[in-house]
């Protein structure tokens, strides 16, 4: 759809409230890049996960999802080889897993039968325990390594 057609129809407004509802800045950013489709089968598909997520927030509440950060870059930087992270960094990474894991289990705890597109959705997330519980051993809440981070330190 081209820009002329976009403003007629006001897009950049309906944008704008769909972002009022996001619970991160990633969020946001997936709105702002939404278009609209004419593709039947993926709006439906969208839809059929809209209605299951508001019937779920009626009844469940919201998922775990108040700490969302985009960590987008920190995650490009992870596949460069050879890369290193900030402290500051592998800290967004371990929050963001330990949310993950929030996710994962406010899924794993709804009836199956009432939420099976949140749940396909879900699948992928792991959540890393052991790196989750390293961190506070090694690094405190202001980003400085520890003495009891390794043997070396200690």
């Amino acid at each position: 759809m081209d820009d002329h057609s976009l403003n007629v129809l006001d897009f950049s407004h309906l944008l704008g409230l769909l972002k009022a509802f996001s619970c991160s800045p990633l969020g946001r950013k997936r709105c702002e890049a939404l278009r609209p489709s004419g593709d039947v089968r993926w709006i439906r598909s969208r839809l059929a996960e809209v209605v299951e997520l508001k019937k779920l927030l009626e009844t469940e509440g919201p998922p775990p999802l108040s700490d969302l950060k985009d960590i987008e870059e920190i995650l490009k930087r992870v596949d460069v080889e050879d890369s290193v992270l900030t402290v500051q960094e592998l800290m967004e990474l371990c929050g963001q897993i330990a949310l993950a894991g929030g996710v994962r289990r406010y899924v794993d705890g709804l009836d199956e039968s009432r939420s099976p597109l949140l749940r396909e959705k879900t699948t992928g997330l792991s959540h890393r325990r052991p790196l989750e519980k390293a961190m506070p051993r090694a690094v405190n809440a202001k980003g400085e390594i520890l003495d009891r981070a390794s043997s070396g330190l200690r």
